[in-house]
């Protein structure tokens, strides 16, 4: 069915999709439907392997929470807040400004840059998820906050009013199976066009209450809130700045499969690994009549209890061989094609770091992923709107400047002690392979310093300065040294003098 679009009526057609979710759905399902017949028309091979055609909210969660979906949407989150960001308006860090002092209060009375990492987490699980504040303000979570209309967000111009001084009080980091989007912004002249408008929210997961061993808190399990109360994060955004691409839609197929070969392993470690019995008759005694009953009790105290005999009359026993195989092949298989698609080393995903040199080509590629995620996803899309939302409330001073602060993000690719010790261990070796060569006599000191080793020049100078030190004090002493380190007429300011060369040829006959 086609939706046939008057140009004179597109403000009409938009507005009744945005009220009707239930149409886009379907349509986007029918169109899915055409897709996958194109493939092949003669199997759809979603139906034979078992794959789900579409994945509810819930599905998501559970495979979050009990499957190996939850390290597929926590990865790259947990990689890129492995280090917490320094946030600062002035970079002198002697000069504390009301914002640093406000921002530090925070962060040590609710962990604030924790909920920021929560909210990266849980917003992968679903298509977004949100952030709730609870202020102190004594409305009800379904009113706007006080002051709303004069935000960057509601006018589109950049916010110049002073809020009261609120206090949040508490912090919810909600996926989307906890939240239901109730309404859209439809005026097409407001800034907000198209973004949610209020929220229906389930404040205790009911989840949790399942098995009885908690109490629901009564009455506050449901609510309706207002977005100004809300920020609303959603990763792997396309067309829509509502709804991302949940993190576990990409590779569904193949966490999937994982269930089947972790699940099949077990199952067949549970009923081929002890090994079963053959209870076979005596030949010619096929007629005989046999006590069911007793042998199945004989069997089931063997097979379960201490009791290790088997009394047997006209029967023999025999071991079945155990039917087990390892599913490591296949299991890496699967993991392996979950790494492609999401673009994170095997060793990464399966935390695997020992023997590792972050200097290599694989490392150098996956930090620079978490450096570009941290710089164009983690700070303008979760760091930036919450700080800002926080000075909207006035819980956070304002800067100088409208957003004047930095997010200063620790270098990845700077090397760690164990890096620094074999990068040492290299050069020495290199320097000692040097001297002993003779290579000297083709390359002179200083252009090996410089040329070869890469150092500066001051630096290069240092070092050879200090090595012709240290041969004329161990000169000094009376002990003997093979050959003089030529002094580079950058440090005798000029020409080596005519007695020094002498003096170096002479030793060098000595010895």
């Amino acid at each position: 069915m086609a939706l046939k679009v008057d140009a004179t009526n597109d403000e009409m057609v938009l507005n009744t999709i945005l009220r009707s979710p239930e149409l886009v759905f379907n349509m986007m399902t029918q169109r899915s439907d055409l897709l996958q017949k194109l493939f092949d028309p003669r199997r759809d091979i979603d139906d034979e392997c078992g794959y789900p055609k579409t994945i509810t909210e819930e599905q998501y969660r559970r495979m979050y929470d009990r499957e190996l979906g939850r390290r597929v949407v926590d990865v790259y989150p947990q990689e890129t807040w492995k280090k917490f960001p320094r946030i600062y308006e002035d970079p002198d860090a002697e000069q504390e400004t009301d914002f640093e002092r406000s921002l530090d209060a925070m962060e040590r009375r609710l962990h604030l840059l924790h909920y920021m990492q929560r909210a990266d987490e849980l917003s992968g699980v679903g298509h977004y998820g949100v952030v709730l504040w609870g202020l102190d303000d004594g409305k009800n979570l379904s009113e706007p906050v006080d002051g709303w209309e004069s935000w960057e967000e509601t006018t589109g111009k950049p916010y110049e009013g002073k809020p009261p001084e609120r206090r949040v009080m508490y912090i919810r980091v909600l996926d989307e199976s906890l939240v239901a989007i109730a309404s859209y912004e439809t005026d097409l002249s407001n800034p907000r066009y198209g973004l949610p408008q209020t929220y229906n929210v389930s404040l205790a997961d009911p989840r949790r209450f399942e098995s009885g061993a908690a109490v629901s808190p009564p009455n506050i399990s449901q609510a309706r809130v207002h977005w100004t109360r809300i920020t609303h994060i959603a990763d792997n955004r396309k067309t829509s700045e509502v709804l991302g691409t949940p993190r576990m839609e990409p590779v569904w197929n193949r966490l999937y499969d994982l269930r089947k070969v972790l699940g099949g392993s077990g199952e067949m470690y549970w009923r081929g690994g002890f090994p079963g019995v053959s209870l076979e008759t005596q030949p010619g005694l096929e007629n005989a009549e046999l006590d069911e009953d007793a042998t199945r009790t004989m069997m089931f105290n063997y097979m379960n209890g201490l009791q290790r005999y088997i009394s047997l009359v006209g029967m023999s026993a025999k071991s079945l061989a155990p039917q087990i195989a390892d599913p490591t092949s296949s299991f890496e298989v699967q993991v392996k094609a979950i790494c492609v698609v999401l673009g994170v080393p095997f060793r990464v995903f399966m935390g695997i770091e020992e023997g590792v040199v972050s200097g290599d080509q694989a490392t150098k590629a996956w930090e620079g992923r978490l450096q570009n995620r941290q710089k164009r996803y983690v700070t303008p899309m979760i760091i930036d709107p919450i700080l800002q939302r926080l000075v909207n409330y006035g819980t956070l001073a304002p800067t100088a400047e409208p957003q004047g602060w930095t997010v200063d993000w620790p270098d990845l690719t700077s090397p760690n002690e164990q890096d620094k010790a074999d990068v040492a261990a290299k050069k020495t070796e290199a320097f000692a392979k040097y001297v002993a060569g003779g290579v000297d006599t083709l390359i002179p000191p200083m252009e090996f310093l410089t040329l070869i080793c890469g150092l500066d020049k001051d630096t290069a100078e240092t070092i050879i300065e200090a090595a012709i030190e240290h041969i004329e004090g161990i000169e000094h002493e009376g002990e003997v040294v093979p050959a003089r380190l030529p002094r580079p007429p950058e440090l005798a300011g000029g020409e080596i003098p005519e007695e020094e060369k002498a003096l170096a040829k002479e030793e060098g006959e000595k010895v």
